[in-house]
C-alpha cells in the first residue's frame, strides 16, 4: 500500500486537490462558485465584522502581526510553510490514533482532509477573493464521498443479484464491463492530465523570482491562453454558420454549450492573468500591462460576439422559422469561409509567435469588413424592396454584424498581442 501511494499518479492527483484547496498564495482555482458557498461566505463575513467591531484595536494588531505573509518562509514550489505542514501531520495523526484506540470507524482520508482545510482556514489562506472557490471545493469533495458511498452500496446490491441469478455468463460479462471501465477511466485520466499540462507555465510563473524569466513565462502563458480562444472561435464560428445554413439544431445547441463554457474560461483567464501580472516588476507592468489587458478584453469580446451570433440562430431554427434564401446563403457562406481562414491563420501565428508579415492579415481583415458592409447594404436594399421575410432579414443582418465584430476583435487581438510579445514597440 505504501508503494502504491508513493508511485500512483492518481493518488498524487487526490493529494493535489487537498494541497490546491489549502494553498497559501493565490492562483488558478479548480472549482467554481455555488450559491451555498456564497451564502456561507456572506454569513461568515457578517459574523467576522461583528466580532471585529467589539475586539480592541491592540488585540487586532497583535493578531495581524501573527499573520504577516512576507515573513513566512515557504520553500520553492510549496503550497504552505513547514509550520502548517507539521500541524497537519501531528493533529491528523493524533485524531486517527484516538479514533483507532476507541474503535471508531473513522476514515483516515476524511480526517486528513478536514484537518488540512481547518488549518488553511486558520492560517488565513482563504481570502475574500478565494474563499468562495475553496468552500465550493470542500463541499464538492465531501459530497463526492457521500455520493460515491451511496452509489457503491446500490451498485453492489445489483451486482450481487446479477451474479446470483446469472451464473458464469454474468461473471464473464461483468469482468468485460470492469475491464472496459478501467480502460476508459485511464484514457479519460490521460486526457485530463494532458489538459492540465497547459497550466504548468502558470505554475512556473507563480514560483519564479527572476523578472526576465517571469516576463518570458507570462508571454508564453498569454500565447497559450489566447491560442485556445482563437481555436474556440475558429471551431464554433464555422459550426454556428454551417449549422444555421443547413438547419442543424443539434449543431447550434452544441455551439451554444461550448460558448457558455468558454465564457467561464475567459473569466478564469482574466483572474489568473491579473494575479500573474503581480509577478512582473513595475517597469514591465507599466510598459506591457496595458497590451495584456487589452488582449484579454478583445478575447472576451470575441467570445461574446460568437455568443450573440449563436443565440438568434438557435432561436430561429428552434422555432422552425423560414431559412435563409439561396442568395443569402451563397453570399454569407463565401465570406464565412474567409473569416474562418483568417482566424486559423491568426491562431497559427500566435502559437508560433510569428508576427512577420502581419500586414497581410490586417489587409485580409479590412477586405472582409468591406465585404460584410457591402452585404449589409445589399440586405437593406432587399428589405426596402420588400423581397423576402423581415424575420429572416433581421437574423441575417445580426449574423453579418457579429461576423464583422469577430473579424475586428480577432485582428485587434493580434495587434495588441504583437505589442505584448515583441521586445520593441510595434506600430
Amino acid at each position: 500500500m505504501v508503494y502504491a501511494l508513493c508511485t500512483s499518479k492518481k493518488a498524487h492527483a487526490v493529494i493535489k486537490t487537498s494541497v490546491d484547496l489549502s494553498r497559501q498564495d493565490e492562483g488558478e482555482e479548480n472549482f467554481g462558485s455555488t450559491p451555498i458557498a456564497r451564502t456561507m461566505v456572506r454569513i461568515s463575513m457578517t459574523l467576522a465584522n461583528t466580532i471585529s467591531r467589539i475586539t480592541p484595536e491592540g488585540t487586532k494588531k497583535w493578531l495581524d502581526a501573527r499573520f504577516r505573509k512576507d515573513e513566512a518562509i515557504i520553500a520553492d514550489g510549496a503550497a504552505f510553510d513547514l509550520v502548517r505542514a507539521s500541524v497537519n501531520l501531528v493533529l491528523a495523526g493524533l485524531l486517527i490514533a484516538l479514533g483507532t484506540s476507541l474503535k471508531l470507524p473513522l476514515s483516515t482520508t476524511y480526517v486528513t482532509f478536514m484537518v488540512a482545510m481547518g488549518t488553511s482556514l486558520a492560517d488565513r489562506a482563504w481570502g475574500r477573493d478565494s474563499a468562495v472557490y475553496r468552500i465550493t471545493g470542500v463541499l464538492s469533495v465531501i459530497g463526492g464521498w457521500f455520493i460515491t458511498a451511496g452509489a457503491a452500496f446500490t451498485i453492489c446490491f445489483f451486482v450481487t443479484m446479477i451474479l446470483h441469478y446469472g451464473g458464469n455468463i454474468s461473471i464473464i460479462v461483468l469482468i468485460g464491463i470492469a475491464v472496459f471501465i478501467l480502460i476508459r477511466s485511464q484514457i479519460m485520466y490521460k486526457k485530463r492530465k494532458a489538459k492540465e499540462q497547459g497550466n504548468e507555465t502558470l505554475k512556473q510563473l507563480m514560483q519564479t523570482t527572476d523578472n526576465e524569466e517571469a516576463l518570458q513565462l507570462m508571454r508564453q502563458h498569454t500565447r497559450e491562453e489566447l491560442a485556445k480562444v482563437l481555436e474556440y472561435a475558429e471551431t464554433n464560428f464555422e459550426l454556428t454558420v454551417n449549422s444555421f445554413i443547413h438547419e442543424n439544431l443539434r449543431g447550434l445547441r452544441r455551439s451554444m454549450g461550448a460558448t457558455k463554457f468558454e465564457k467561464q474560461l475567459i473569466k478564469q483567464m482574466k483572474r489568473t492573468g491579473t494575479v500573474a501580472m503581480c509577478r512582473l516588476d513595475n517597469a514591465t507592468v507599466l510598459e506591457k500591462g496595458l497590451y495584456y489587458y487589452q488582449g484579454n478584453d478583445f478575447a472576451s469580446e470575441l467570445v461574446y460576439s460568437i455568443a450573440r451570433l449563436s443565440e438568434p440562430c438557435l432561436e430561429h431554427i428552434d422555432n422552425n422559422f423560414n431559412p435563409l434564401d439561396a442568395i443569402q446563403k451563397g453570399e454569407f457562406s463565401d465570406v464565412a469561409e474567409d473569416i474562418t481562414y483568417l482566424i486559423q491563420q491568426c491562431r497559427k501565428r500566435l502559437e508560433n509567435n510569428d508576427y512577420n508579415s502581419m500586414e497581410e492579415e490586417i489587409r485580409r481583415a479590412n477586405d472582409l469588413n468591406g465585404q460584410l458592409s457591402h452585404l449589409k447594404r445589399q440586405e437593406l436594399q432587399r428589405i426596402q424592396s420588400q423581397t423576402g421575410s423581415i424575420r429572416v432579414s433581421m437574423v441575417y443582418l445580426t449574423m453579418v454584424q457579429e461576423a464583422q465584430n469577430v473579424v475586428t476583435y480577432t485582428i485587434n487581438l493580434m495587434k495588441v498581442s504583437r505589442k505584448f510579445q515583441m521586445e520593441t514597440e510595434m506600430p
